[in-house]
């Protein structure tokens, strides 16, 4: 943001600054801003606002009335609410666009204006003038009278043929339509300081993606443009190659050689142009064909000789993928390496930011909800890379806020709607709520799965302490071992908690681990490596954990993978990472991993009496037992337990009846019958499940006709589906 001011305009903001401290504030409102551009006798805002029935006398008397005075305060320059920043940010684009980078008195009323519910647009409505009109007013005024420093240079405009395959970024910039960009001041100077030397004065941008290397680039020419440079850089001008562009349509051989000629010549014959090229890598290969030269080898004489300046970026995989592999390239290029920001440095950039988007989506953003932006974004999405996905998650919620609200002021962005939007987002319901979400976890959990409360009752103080950030470095969100006879729940726990926890039972990633039994399977979860069939094919772990990071990972069977696998597991549950065959790293730390094995013996033999932590003994290897979260023992199903399931799956098939137009019920005591002839101790709850299910369905009559209304009952000794209408039995159990 520029801080260059007309001297009407530096006055009215040092008369502010005296009235804030003649009233006894302790800081510097609209309020203040206002009086100090009533304050000017000759300036363009004074004079609008004058015209329209606005004084300083009545200004002040209506801020004593409304806020009350004291007995003068020490109140500094620094000390602007957070509104009247935002009004001399805007001040400063509406200036840029004026292209001449002067912020005047009228700039910084029009952004008064553009914040109706600030104190000093009350302030203006209370002496019966309408914003609207001295809106109006501002404009006409504007094109008459002029407080700018000096009328702006005549801008040099780029060679035709560099338009036409590229963006005059430098015009963008004059016109205000960049968005301004903080916290890279480090690496701006590094790029002036190299394209300022005689040799290797070309700039790569290395970092990745999403963290601002374009920005970069674009935040020069702002710079360019508000004339805070070098002397030496007052002159440039920047301009976006299109390297896509300048291939489409290059039908015969050596189109593209001449066009790329062409640029490069247009660049060489005037020393301010700076072109930069976003994904430089592509260079390499770019346009080559039988006896052909790709643009790389084009463009590296004219950056030995030093005849044009280029910016890169690119990222670190792609730098070393293709640029490194070619020494003679690589030599000709300064890399300047772009760290992702902090937290806190991504607060800062937001703030700035603030005023972009709420003229653009015409609402208010408030502190709760760039701090929740920056927070849930870094929680959240992992994978990406700030500042990008805190900006991203700021404009959509800010796009639903304006979407959803009715005509009237603009409608206040706070924490809530950003927990929403990435909620939606994620897919996870509770993403934005922290542990408050989860409340009703085991209630949930519970509804679902019979018999294994102590199970349940360790599992959910885990995931509440992982969603309030409360966990170690990038782990899971929680790591389980579940040790068990077949059909005590394990797998099923698993799917109701990724429904619970990330909003679909589709969320589950299940590895049956009986398919891994052999040594050469590893190369099946991540990936064959270089040289074998397979190999660039996704992994059948990573693969899907790439494409839905926000789900519960299930090893299943645990105890039949082969012995080479569990370094694998071993290394998720440790760092929360992985990497594929390709070198990509994937990122396991906002999923839920459960490593589930069947040890009936054990179970039998001594810690089956009741679900919850395991005493040990398990035959998992080394090192999976002591990085999980929890070992969970899950108890065997009781008789009790077998009755509630077979009175769930009844239910079920009820439901499913009314479907049709049947309507049916069930008598008491059939559950309990269907739970006592389950061979609950070798099939456990699928036992009873089965059985339900095929006592729960009703013949159909060779008629095709069923009853309207069915019951299931046990009636002279026998058990089935009666008719309640005719008494007849359809289906004998």
């Amino acid at each position: 943001m520029t801080d260059r001011f007309t001297p009407s305009a530096e006055k009215a903001l040092s008369a502010a600054l005296a009235e804030a401290r003649k009233l006894g504030h302790s800081y510097i409102g609209t309020e203040h801003l206002l009086l100090g551009l009533l304050s000017g006798k000759n300036s363009v805002a004074a004079s609008v606002l004058c015209a329209r029935g606005v004084s300083r006398e009545r200004t002040r008397e209506l801020i004593i009335s409304f806020e009350g005075s004291g007995n003068g305060s020490d109140v500094s320059a620094s000390d602007m609410s957070p509104r009247t920043r935002r009004v001399i940010e805007m001040s400063a684009y509406a200036a840029m666009k004026d292209r001449g980078g002067a912020i005047g008195t009228g700039h910084i009323l029009t952004a008064i204006l553009n914040e109706p519910e600030c104190v000093a647009v009350r302030l203006i409505k209370a002496q019966n003038a309408s914003s609207a009109d001295i809106y109006a007013d501002m404009i006409c005024a504007s094109n008459t009278v002029s407080e700018k420093l000096g009328a702006p240079k005549t801008a040099k405009k780029l060679p035709s043929v560099i338009l036409k395959y590229g963006t005059d970024l430098s015009a963008a910039a004059e016109r205000g339509e960049l968005d301004p960009v903080f916290g890279r001041g480090g690496e701006t100077e590094a790029v002036i300081r190299i394209l300022s030397r005689r040799t290797k004065n070309n700039p790569c941008l290395i970092g990745e993606p999403g963290v601002g290397k374009t920005a970069i680039a674009e935040g020069l020419a702002i710079k360019i443009a508000e004339g805070s440079v070098p002397d030496g850089f007052l002159s440039k001008r920047i301009a976006a190659l299109d390297l896509p562009l300048m291939l489409s349509g290059a039908k015969y051989r050596g189109e593209f050689e001449e066009r790329m000629k062409n640029v490069i010549d247009a660049a060489s014959a005037d020393p301010d142009i700076i072109l930069f090229i976003d994904e430089i890598h592509t260079i390499v290969g770019a346009g080559s064909a039988e006896g052909a030269v790709d643009a790389a080898n084009m463009i590296k004489p004219a950056l030995s000789r030093g005849r044009i300046r280029v910016i890169g970026a690119t990222t670190d995989a792609e730098y070393r993928k293709f640029i490194s592999r070619d020494a003679a390239l690589e030599r000709r290029f300064t890399p300047v390496r772009v760290c992702e920001p902090t937290a806190d440095a991504t607060e800062s950039i937001l703030a700035g930011l603030r005023g972009k988007y709420e003229e653009h989506h015409r609402v208010v953003i408030t502190d709760e909800a760039i701090s929740a932006a920056v927070r849930l974004s870094a929680r959240c999405l992992p994978e990406r890379r700030f500042p990008d996905k805190a900006i991203d998650i700021l404009d959509e919620a800010a796009a639903r806020k304006r979407l959803s609200a009715k005509d009237g002021p603009p409608p206040e962005l706070d924490g809530h709607d950003i927990a929403e939007t990435v909620a939606v987002k994620t897919g996870m319901p509770a993403a934005g709520s922290g542990a408050c979400a989860f409340s009703g976890l085991e209630a949930r959990l519970s509804s679902e799965i019979f018999g294994q409360d102590g199970v349940i009752a360790e599992i959910c103080p885990v995931i509440r302490r992982a969603f309030m950030g409360f966990r170690s470095g990038s782990r899971p969100i929680g790591s389980f071992v579940f040790l068990g006879a077949p059909g005590t729940g394990k797998t099923r726990l698993a799917e109701v908690l990724a429904d619970a926890v990330f909003g679909s039972s589709d969320a589950l990633i299940r590895l049956d681990m009986s398919e891994y039994s052999e040594s050469h399977c590893v190369s099946k979860l991540i990936g064959s490596p270089p040289g074998y069939v397979g190999y660039r094919d996704e992994g059948a772990l990573t693969g899907r954990i790439l494409s839905r990071p926000r789900s519960v990972v299930l090893f299943d069977s645990a105890e039949c993978a082969h012995p080479d696998v569990f370094p694998l597991i071993r290394r998720i549950l440790e760092s929360g990472f992985l990497d594929d065959s390709s070198g990509r790293r994937c990122d396991f730390g906002n999923s839920v991993v459960i490593i589930a094995c069947t040890e009936a013996a054990q179970l039998t033999a001594g810690f089956g009496a009741a679900s919850g932590k395991a005493p040990g003994g398990s035959r998992l290897p080394a090192g999976i037992s002591e990085r999980a979260d929890a070992v969970l023992a899950f108890s065997p199903i009781s008789r009790d337990t077998a009755e509630k399931i077979a009175e769930r799956e009844l239910d079920r098939q009820v439901r499913s009846l009314a479907g049709f137009g049947i309507k049916a019920s069930v008598s008491p005591g059939i559950a309990r019958r269907i739970a006592g002839a389950a061979d609950v101790l070798s099939g456990g709850a699928r036992a009873v499940i089965n059985a339900a299910r095929k006592c729960a369905l009703p013949d159909i009559p060779a008629d095709g006709k069923i009853p309207e209304s069915l019951i299931l009952t046990e009636k002279d000794g026998k058990t089935g589906w009666f008719s309640v209408t005719e008494a007849e039995i359809l289906h004998i159990i």
